[in-house]
């Protein structure tokens, strides 16, 4: 069996409508994976962006206070 290989414009043809038939599919692919998505209502998103904002407030301070105290620290070292 021998295996024929296009050159030029054969090739480019080829190719685009490949790739054009892969991307055409994946769009739709992801579409449909987007319905299957069950999106949180809104007390779900208020309830979830609370927890973030606590949470990056709390981490806020405690790098706030690490840096406060190491800086004094080495302040102190350094004099």
């Amino acid at each position: 069996m021998e295996l024929k290989k296009y050159t030029g414009a054969v090739s480019r043809a080829m190719d685009v409508k490949r790739y054009g038939g892969g991307i055409t599919r994946y769009f739709r692919e992801v579409r449909n994976e987007v319905r299957k998505v069950i999106w949180p209502n809104r007390k779900q998103t208020m309830i979830f962006t609370a927890v973030v904002l606590i949470t990056v407030a709390i981490l806020a301070v405690f790098i706030w206070v690490a840096d406060v105290v190491l800086s004094f620290g080495l302040g102190f070292l350094v004099r």
